[in-house]
């Protein structure tokens, strides 16, 4: 992790403090000051948007959305959290920073995770993080680590039966995760036993997706759910906010770095498995 200073860290919300820690890897680069022009690559970025914003709308104000893949997701992250933080970007803004990520890895501490609680409560950061269900990035780094995912949860389904099926049965969208050790273990097994490389590609995000939205479609026209109340859940993303975000109870439990034990006791177990499955591999590649 790499420490800086909190852009809100002057506003008054719970969990406040003037430093958050962010991943090294994505923050580093962005808020780095340049030598060349004595300034961070986000407030380029910032400097780029406003500029573009105000050719496109004639000085009017406009709409800001970020997204980005695996690493790109943790710079989209980070990137939103400071273009909401920012008070003379506000004025330009017509609506909500909104950020869209795919497979993306925890960024920041609990101190960034509160403050990026604090604009979303107040209406000037949304942020749809979407993950498919056997990909292992969003499991990472663990938690003995002290790194927090934020945003609203979306998991895609594979699009066969059994995605089908728990796509009808249930709505896959939280606001707030804290798996416990055995859903971890779980959910590492079944990435092991799938293709992980695949999973976190964007043409499978894509896939899942338009799976998604074909899928809602059909259950949203389908006679056979004209009276099912399932069909009166099936909401927009903001309708999820307003109920998992700001209108929900947030004393959860939080994500600090818990007793390592027995999380390292689960890591330990599925490094076990993986070397068992990759002796059965090529032991079948030696007799093939």
């Amino acid at each position: 992790m790499s420490t800086f200073q909190n852009p809100i860290a002057h506003e008054d919300y719970e969990g406040n403090s003037p430093f958050i820690d962010l991943r090294s890897l994505a923050a580093d680069e962005l808020l780095r000051i340049r030598r060349d022009t004595r300034q961070s690559v986000l407030h380029d970025i910032r400097d780029r948007v406003e500029r573009v914003g105000s050719e496109l709308t004639g000085g009017g104000n406009y709409h800001v959305s970020i997204t980005g893949h695996g690493l790109g997701a943790a710079c989209a992250t980070i990137t939103g959290y400071f273009f909401a933080a920012d008070t003379e970007l506000e004025i330009h803004l017509a609506s909500a920073v909104r950020v869209f990520t795919y497979s993306s890895a925890k960024v920041g501490c609990e101190s960034f995770k509160d403050g990026f609680r604090h604009l979303e409560r107040s209406g000037r950061l949304l942020h749809a993080r979407f993950t498919n269900t056997n990909d292992l990035a969003p499991l990472l780094p663990p938690n003995m680590k002290g790194y927090c995912h934020v945003g609203l949860l979306i998991r895609l389904h594979t699009p066969n039966h059994f995605g089908r099926l728990r796509a009808r049965q249930a709505l896959d969208v939280t606001y707030k995760e804290t798996p416990s050790s055995l859903d971890i273990f779980l959910r590492l097994v079944r990435c092991s036993l799938s293709l992980v490389w695949k999973s976190g590609r964007i043409s499978e995000y894509q896939h899942r997706l338009h799976f998604a939205r074909e899928y809602r479609i059909a259950l949203g026209s389908s006679g056979d759910l004209r009276f099912d109340r399932k069909r009166a859940n099936l909401k927009t993303l903001n309708d999820y906010y307003l109920l998992k975000c700001r209108f929900s109870d947030l004393s959860d439990v939080s994500c600090k770095s818990q007793p390592g034990s027995t999380n390292m006791l689960v890591f330990i177990l599925v490094s076990c498995l993986l070397a068992f499955e990759i002796a059965l591999v090529m032991q079948w590649v030696s007799n093939w």
